[in-house]
């Protein structure tokens, strides 16, 4: 079979497809990737050798189109249901569509996996007459966010003389503890044990040694706030909370900083790399709530303090502390003593462990994608 993997030009929407890329490979179908041209070489370093199809803008491109339609609008920064519905489903279609269907129907394919806020694929899917699956990449979204995306999607199939049709599946990475009291999964519905990312050839959680910057036996804490918003102050503020605590501190960099922000104690830097290098060890990891990160943590079993900056942040975090493995702090002067109740409080670690049992018990990706062949060819 030949299967487009979709997805918004981010690494937070990108990644949650590559795990199901990788078994596509290795079951033996043709593949290949379409997103933005400025995410060809972050494509390559993941999947070598993918075909990569280059079509539409990249994410401050779109970003500039929401603020021309809606003065003054942020959404990255500032999420409003409106704004964001134009980022994901209006501006985004708008700037893309043409030159994605054209790269698609060169490519044929039988089928499209797109991210869970990706519009772009299945509009393109539409309009080649394929089936297309969604993957999720946390909780499921509220209705106040996915209700406008939808409405101006469908409003962009109109103009198109497309008809909105609804996925062969939806691919669910939250665990049912994750998401908002009374949710239940509907018809299309495919659980999926969602995994710290790791590249091909990484050894599984728990198979390298404890990481840390000195050798004292002390706690380690990951500090990890993402590929958008890790702000050299703001990690600086974050590892300034921490300072008083005895503690080993492990900083990502991200992609945003080429060097380390502040030298400090028993604080060591690390560039951007897979998660699943970086959690063997962790006691307790400082997030942005990311939902790869959040995830990640949770099916470590690995407790969680998070500040939430922007994008879908403030519901991973709320949806984390209800499931009692994480507390939110709303300032980077609170994180330090939230470590501390974290460390300091047995339960949330347990919690975290019972977590991490109920989403290992879920199907892994070589599973859901032969699942997502079977429906596309019937």
């Amino acid at each position: 079979m030949r299967i487009i993997f979709s997805g918004v030009p981010a690494f937070g929407h990108l990644l949650p497809l590559v795990p199901f890329a990788r078994a596509a490979a290795r079951q033996g179908h043709d593949m290949a990737v379409l997103t933005s041209s400025a995410m060809e070489g972050p494509i390559h370093a993941e999947l070598p050798g993918v075909t990569f199809l280059g079509a539409g803008p990249d994410p401050m491109a779109i970003a500039a189109q929401v603020a021309v339609n809606h003065p003054g609008a942020d959404p990255i920064n500032d999420p409003q249901p409106q704004t964001v519905a134009d980022f994901f489903a209006g501006a985004r279609i708008d700037l893309a569509y043409e030159e994605s269907v054209a790269a698609a129907r060169d490519w044929q394919p039988d089928l499209i996996v797109v991210d869970a806020a990706d519009q772009v694929g299945p509009i393109v899917a539409a309009a080649l007459g394929v089936p297309f699956a969604m993957v999720g990449f946390g909780p499921e979204l509220p209705a106040e966010f996915s209700a406008p995306m939808i409405d101006l999607a469908a409003s962009r199939y109109a103009e198109r003389g497309l008809t909105m049709r609804p996925p062969i599946a939806l691919v669910d990475p939250a665990p049912a503890s994750f998401q908002a009291p009374g949710w239940q999964p509907g018809p299309v519905t495919l659980a999926y044990r969602a995994e710290p990312y790791r590249r091909d050839g990484d050894a599984s959680v728990g198979e390298t040694p404890r990481r840390t910057p000195t050798e004292q036996d002390r706690p380690t804490v990951l500090v990890t706030l993402g590929t958008v918003f890790n702000d050299s102050g703001l990690v600086t503020d974050i590892i300034s909370s921490l300072a008083p605590l005895d503690l080993d501190v492990v900083v990502t960099l991200g992609v945003q900083l080429s060097e380390p922000p502040v030298d400090a104690p028993n604080v060591s830097f690390e560039a951007f790399r897979p998660l699943a290098d970086l959690l063997p060890g962790v006691d307790v990891v400082v997030t942005a709530g990311g939902a790869g990160t959040v995830l990640a943590a949770a099916s470590a079993g690995i407790p969680m303090v998070v500040l939430p900056q922007g994008a879908d942040q403030f519901i991973n975090a709320e949806r984390a502390t209800a499931a009692g493995v994480a507390v939110t702090v709303p300032s980077a002067d609170a994180v330090g003593a939230a470590v501390r109740s974290v460390l300091d409080d047995p339960s949330r670690a347990a919690r975290a462990r019972d977590v991490a049992t109920e989403i290992a018990a879920r199907p892994d990706a070589d599973e859901v994608l032969a699942e997502l062949v079977r429906r596309a060819a019937a």
